[in-house]
């Protein structure tokens, strides 16, 4: 156990206590001065690393909602657009259709009033013929007697 009172020795105390002195002094100055100091620029860095990087993530969450409002609405702006356009196609086809229908009606009483204008035309061309076809046949008999004495 001689080794054991050597470590424990007086001396060894007194150069434990002074280096423990020591450290308490060195520890304390550096405390006070060298570790204040890193600490303040520690807080300072932070100031201008963690802040700035709240704002980009505050700016990234507005922007993100922001999107998120402009889908909607370009969603609901298509959605409208698609409504007006279709209700538009059908007015139109409805007006065609009504437009195609007044033109038949009209095509009809156009070719009703022809064939009645046809056909008085026709009754009266009959009757001026009927009235004609004595003289007519006259014309006729004297050119066929007449060629009928020309070849005799």
């Amino acid at each position: 156990m001689q080794g054991f009172a050597d470590i424990i020795s007086i001396e060894n105390i007194k150069l434990v206590l002074i280096n423990l002195v020591v450290f308490i002094i060195v520890w304390q100055f550096l405390k006070r001065t060298l570790f204040r100091a890193v600490m303040i620029r520690l807080e300072e860095r932070e100031k201008i690393v963690v802040l700035p990087r709240q704002r980009a993530t505050e700016l990234t969450e507005k922007a993100e909602n922001a999107l998120q409002e402009y889908e909607r609405r370009s969603l609901a702006a298509k959605t409208e657009i698609k409504t007006m356009t279709e209700t538009k196609i059908a007015e139109i086809e409805r007006n065609n259709r009504e437009v195609i229908s007044l033109a038949k009606e009209d095509a009809q009483k156009i070719i009703e009033e022809i064939r009645k204008g046809s056909e008085a035309d026709i009754i009266s061309m009959k009757s001026k013929l009927q009235s004609e076809i004595p003289a007519f046949a006259g014309m006729i008999a004297s050119r066929v007697i007449g060629r009928g004495l020309k070849q005799r």
